[in-house]
């Protein structure tokens, strides 16, 4: 999308379901020019989420992130300086009801989830 102070948004993005494996990846492109002096910015993002199924009673899953953002409030002579870059990877396992049980058993059922997340954020 194009709109006011010169901004742009864009998106690109695929799923993919094939038997037990499905994937989801994504691109965006975002810029202005601000609606004030020193507040433009670019930020280009990525993000992947891949997937199993490794029965029907469990999935795994992970997921990386990436956006590198620049900000052009920190202008030295003319040139845009990179504030800040953050990389985010969650991988997890969660458990569902089989299909094989009972819808009583079912209503009992709680599901399990494990997971662990990091998240880098360097300035530049």
């Amino acid at each position: 999308m194009y709109g006011s102070y010169n901004s742009l948004n864009t998106l690109i993005s695929n799923s993919i379901r094939k038997e037990k494996f499905h994937s989801h990846a994504s691109l965006s492109y975002d810029r202005t020019d601000g609606h004030r002096d020193n507040s433009d910015f670019e930020r280009y993002a990525g993000f992947v989420k891949l997937g199993y199924e490794l029965n029907s009673n469990w999935r795994i899953s992970s997921d990386l992130n990436l956006t590198p953002v620049r900000s052009f409030q920190s202008r030295h002579h003319g040139k845009a300086h990179d504030r800040q870059r953050c990389f985010y990877f969650q991988g997890y396992a969660q458990s569902e009801p089989g299909k094989q049980l009972s819808q009583e058993l079912q209503a009992r059922y709680r599901p399990i989830s494990i997971s662990a997340s990091i998240l880098l954020t360097t300035d530049t």
